[in-house]
């Protein structure tokens, strides 16, 4: 049963128990590498309630994949493409996690962004990885495309699970 978990209670099925706890069997571990790093987030394999990414992993990546078809030429995703280290490609695709950083506070992102609806927590924490990302020096940048120090089996995690850009760099912030 499993790997994925979480729906309604009395929803669930033969395949997709309420409860994480309920599978078994799948021989797939719960978490990635890169979120025994950032504790806080969640399994991708937790479909349903607070804190859940595993639908939204699964309903972004067939529009990854009409980027990557569009831009065939100019595109990498790091670090399944790319491996560990800066990317050369024009344009990057890359893990986010938005509550790897602290937000700012509203009032100075209200008046930078206006209209914008910054009661929406995911909207603050999109808008402040963003504001860190951009406003970072390049060397920075560069320090969170780097293996982090004593991954085991690095070559594997990038090829197969991924990285969240930034983790070791955000582990002070968040």
């Amino acid at each position: 049963i499993g790997p994925f978990w979480g729906c309604p209670i009395g929803r669930d099925g033969p395949d997709l128990p309420a409860k994480g706890s309920l599978r078994h069997g799948h021989g797939l571990p719960d978490r990635r590498a890169v979120e025994l790093v950032v504790k806080s987030a969640q399994s991708g394999f937790k479909l349903f309630t607070t804190g859940s990414v595993g639908s939204q992993s699964l309903l972004g990546l067939p529009h990854l994949a009409r980027l990557r078809r569009r831009y065939a030429e100019k595109l990498a995703v790091w670090p399944m493409q790319t491996g560990w280290g800066l990317p050369d490609a024009p344009i990057v695709l890359a893990e986010i996690y938005p509550s790897l950083f602290k937000p700012s506070h509203l009032i100075p992102l209200t008046a930078r962004y206006p209209g914008e609806l910054y009661h929406i927590p995911d909207a603050v924490q999109v808008r402040t990885v963003c504001d860190v990302i951009g406003s970072a020096p390049d060397s920075t940048l560069a320090r969170g495309f780097e293996c982090p120090a004593g991954l085991a089996d690095a070559a594997r995690v990038a090829r197969e699970e991924g990285w969240i850009f930034g983790a070791e760099l955000g582990k002070t912030s968040a």
